[in-house]
C-alpha cells in the first residue's frame, strides 16, 4: 500500500509539481487554467509521422502502464486518502495531493487510450485537441472519485478547396471514438460515468473550438434553466490535457460576454437563488421528512453546492479564472470583494461540509456501503452538529449577498 504521511514542513507550496519536457526536451513546470495558462510549449511541433499530442510522462510514475495496471493504481488513491485523514492533514493539502494524482491518473488513461487508437489502426489525433475535466475534478475538490465531469474541445480543421463533408466527418468520427475510449478507461479506474451525460462522449459536450463558441453564444443569451444550467457546468473548468491555448480562447468568449452585459451572472445567481433555506425558521437543520433518507441532510445538496455557485458568480464578475473554491474566496477577499469577516466564515463553512463530507463517506465504503453524502445531523456529536449548523447558515447569508448583488427582477418573466 502506498502511504503518505503528513508532515507540516511539507505544506500545499513546497509539494512537487507535474512537469512537462519542452521542444528541446528540458522541464517545464505545467501551468494549470486557470489562473496562468496557457503553456508555451503545450503540444509538440508535429510532423506528419507525430502524434498530435503532450510529450509527457506525468513525472515518469505511469506513461508506461496500461489500462489494467492503471485500474490497479488508482485504487492506492484511496489508500493514500484514508492515510490523510488519519494523520489529520490539512484540508488544503488532502484536496491538492488527490487532485494531483486523479489528474496524473487521466493523463495516463488519456496517453493508454491514444496509444490504443494508434495500435488498432486509426492513427493519432488528426488535430490538436484539448481535455478538459469539470465540477469538482476541476475545482480540484474531488475526493474519493467521483462521477465524471468532462468535455473535449478539438482544433477546427483547415478548410480547403477539394474538402468534402466527409473529411469533417473523419474528423469528428476520430474524437468519438477516442473520448469513448477514454471516458470507458476512467471508468475501469473508478471514475464512474456521469448519470447527467456529462461527458465527452456526448455531441453536447465534444466539439470542434468555433462549435464550443456557437455553444457558448447560445448559451449566454438564453432564458431556458437548461442552457443556463450547461453554463454553470462549463464554467467549472480545467485542461488536463492537449493544447490549452484551445480553453484560453473559451475563457476569453466567456469573458468578453460577461463584459459586454451583466446578464450571464445575473441569471445565474438567479438560478441559485431558486433554492431553499438548509436552515428552518426555527433554526433547525432541515432534513427529508420521509423516504429512505428520512431525518437526514444531504452535505452537498444543501450546503456545499450553494456555496460553490455563489462563488463562481462572484468569480465570473469579477474576471477571477481560479477554479477552486478556496483560491476563489482567497482572490475575492484581497480584491475587497467580500469582507474579511465574510471570508473567514465561507472559508469555515467549505471546510467543515467538505469534511464532514469525506469523513462520512470514507466511513461508510468502510462499511460497505455507498457513500451518498447523507449525515444524520441527530447521531453527530454536539459540537459536531453546532459546526454543521454554522456551516449551513452560511448558506442563507451568501443567498442575502447574491440577492443584493445580482438578482434583476424582469428576469423572472422569462424564466
Amino acid at each position: 500500500m502506498v502511504s503518505y504521511k503528513y508532515d507540516q514542513k511539507n505544506d500545499v507550496s513546497k509539494q512537487k509539481s507535474l512537469s512537462l519536457p519542452d521542444d528541446n526536451g528540458e522541464n517545464k513546470t505545467s501551468r494549470h487554467y486557470p489562473p496562468d495558462l496557457p503553456h508555451d510549449n503545450a503540444v509538440k511541433k508535429n510532423s506528419p509521422s507525430q502524434p498530435h499530442t503532450l510529450s509527457h510522462d506525468n513525472d515518469g510514475k505511469y506513461s508506461d502502464l496500461n489500462l489494467k495496471d492503471l485500474c490497479i493504481l488508482s485504487r492506492r488513491v484511496d489508500d493514500e486518502l484514508a492515510m490523510l485523514l488519519m494523520d489529520d492533514a490539512p484540508l488544503s493539502v488532502i484536496l491538492k495531493t488527490l487532485s494531483e494524482k486523479h489528474e496524473a491518473l487521466t493523463r495516463s488513461v488519456i496517453m493508454a487510450s491514444e496509444q490504443e487508437m494508434a495500435d488498432e489502426g486509426m492513427g493519432y489525433p488528426p488535430l490538436t485537441y484539448c481535455w478538459i475535466n469539470m465540477g469538482s475534478a476541476a475545482r480540484h475538490e474531488q475526493t474519493l472519485r467521483s462521477d465524471q465531469d468532462n468535455a473535449m474541445i478539438y482544433a477546427d480543421p483547415e478548410q480547403k478547396k477539394d474538402d468534402t463533408p466527409d473529411k469533417k466527418r473523419e474528423v469528428d468520427r476520430y474524437f468519438e471514438l477516442l473520448s469513448k475510449k477514454i471516458v470507458n478507461g476512467l471508468n475501469s479506474c473508478g471514475f464512474a460515468l456521469c448519470r447527467g451525460d456529462v461527458m465527452a462522449t456526448n455531441p453536447k459536450w465534444r466539439k470542434s473550438l468555433t462549435s464550443w463558441m456557437e455553444s457558448l453564444e447560445n448559451w449566454s443569451g438564453s432564458f431556458d434553466p437548461e442552457d443556463t444550467r450547461s453554463m454553470t457546468i462549463f464554467l467549472d473548468f480545467r485542461p488536463v490535457w492537449g493544447d490549452f491555448t484551445l480553453a484560453e480562447k473559451l475563457w476569453e468568449k466567456i469573458v468578453h460576454h460577461c463584459n459586454e452585459s451583466d446578464m450571464i451572472t445575473h441569471m445565474l445567481a438567479d438560478d441559485e437563488l431558486k433554492n431553499s433555506n438548509p436552515i428552518t425558521l426555527l433554526g433547525r437543520i432541515r432534513t427529508k421528512r420521509s423516504g429512505p433518507f428520512k431525518d437526514q441532510v444531504n452535505l452537498k445538496t444543501a450546503g456545499l453546492v450553494h456555496i460553490v455557485n455563489a462563488l463562481r458568480i462572484y468569480a465570473l464578475k469579477h474576471n477571477i479564472k481560479e477554479a477552486s473554491t478556496l483560491g476563489r474566496i482567497e482572490q475575492l477577499s484581497s480584491k475587497k470583494v467580500i469582507s474579511t469577516e465574510e471570508t473567514t466564515v465561507l472559508t469555515s463553512a467549505f471546510e467543515t461540509l467538505t469534511m464532514l463530507r469525506l469523513t462520512t463517506n470514507i466511513r461508510k465504503i468502510r462499511e460497505d456501503s455507498l457513500p451518498d453524502d447523507f449525515v444524520y445531523p441527530s447521531r453527530l456529536t454536539p459540537s459536531q452538529r453546532a459546526s454543521l449548523k454554522d456551516a449551513l447558515s452560511s448558506v442563507h447569508g451568501i443567498q442575502k449577498m447574491l440577492s443584493r448583488d445580482f438578482t434583476l427582477p424582469w428576469i423572472n418573466f422569462f424564466s
